[in-house]
């Protein structure tokens, strides 16, 4: 993929289907006349053919000027990667929404983990403090997800 500057137009005319590049909706019609102003936009360059257009009619020659991240395509793409992805207001609340019953999620678990911490010890944990613990953790961190699966449903 290139950007070439038309140097010889070897028919009547050349048109040039460039809406991938410019959203101009008819083919333009291209010629071999320089462009006064170094700082025209591509609309305004009829000497150029654009990487990623195509002749609609017509055929000619013409010198690369250039290829890659130097054609306008790559300068738009660059100028795309540069720039940073602003969130939209609902993902912002929707981030603020997912904080805030984290904590809330957190503090059920701690309170559930807190509330059963006198049955630790129970036979049915095998009279392990430490097996106990776990045991009602476990509980603590399901009951947390159940609460976050059912908000997100």
């Amino acid at each position: 993929p290139a950007d070439i500057r038309i140097t010889t137009i070897h028919s009547t005319t050349l048109r040039v289907d460039q809406s991938l590049l410019t959203g101009e909706s008819v083919s333009v019609i291209k010629h071999t006349d320089p462009v006064p102003d170094p700082r025209a936009v591509n609309q305004d360059k009829k000497n150029i053919l654009f990487s990623g257009t195509n002749i609609a009619t017509g055929k000619c020659r013409g010198i690369v000027v250039g290829t890659g991240l130097n054609t306008e395509i790559g300068k738009i793409r660059s100028e795309m990667a540069a720039s940073e992805e602003e969130k939209t207001p609902l993902q912002q609340k929707l981030d603020e929404f997912g904080e805030q019953l984290s904590k809330v999620i957190s503090i059920i678990c701690v309170a559930v983990w807190a509330i059963n911490i006198g049955h630790f010890n129970d036979p049915v944990h095998g009279g392990s403090w430490l097996r106990g613990a776990i045991y009602y953790f476990k509980i603590a961190v399901a009951l947390g997800l159940l609460i976050k699966v059912f908000f997100f449903i």
